[in-house]
């Protein structure tokens, strides 16, 4: 396994995450002076009303999180020894491996 640094981390999994978007047909908004958030802020409901700052100790959820939050919750007082989340971490998994090139 190579050693990577945190910058080199870091432009390897925006870069990754940057294609993921793409592939799924979310488009980067263009750069104005009115969103600086490069579209990111627009996943954050609070954002709306409010300036969130205080994400060290208790970040925000995105919407996507939340609908996953609740989905699971659906699924366990509906199946509650479903063995979905094995399926769905190996989906998960394989993602994960396919973006950064891992076996």
């Amino acid at each position: 396994m190579t050693s990577l640094d945190r910058r080199s981390f870091l432009k390897t999994t925006t870069s990754g995450l940057a294609s993921l978007a793409a592939a799924r047909g979310e488009a980067r908004p263009a750069n104005s002076s009115n969103d600086a958030s490069l579209g990111v802020r627009a996943k954050f409901p609070i954002t709306k009303t409010q300036a969130y700052l205080n994400t060290t100790s208790s970040g925000l959820f995105p919407r996507a999180v939340k609908e996953a939050a609740l989905a699971f919750v659906e699924e366990k007082t509906l199946r509650p020894t479903s063995g979905s989340h094995q399926e769905t971490r190996a989906r998960a998994r394989a993602k994960f491996a396919k973006l950064f090139g891992a076996k």
